[in-house]
């Protein structure tokens, strides 16, 4: 979900397409701003260990705050872009 006041709709759309493809998931996972953990890492049976999808969905629905940490993290993961806040 791309609002449709976004300045670049094209690079968002982009965006989000790398960031829910697997070598986006990758990148992510690298960069340490998402993990998997294993059953036995957590503690957790299997069936209370669901994890939570990165999708476009929830991007947007992340207040302000979380919003600028997840853009610092990711500024300081791959470097400034052009148009980022």
């Amino acid at each position: 979900m791309i609002p449709a006041s976004a300045a670049q709709p094209e690079a968002a759309a982009a965006l989000l397409d790398f960031l829910l493809s697997g070598a986006g998931q990758a990148e992510l996972a690298r960069a340490g701003l998402i993990h998997a953990a294993a059953p036995s890492e957590s503690g957790l049976q299997q069936s209370a260990m669901r994890p939570i999808a990165l999708s476009p969905t929830l991007l947007v629905g992340l207040d302000q705050q979380r919003r600028a940490q997840f853009a610092a993290q990711w500024r300081a993961a791959f470097g400034p872009g052009e148009g980022l806040p």
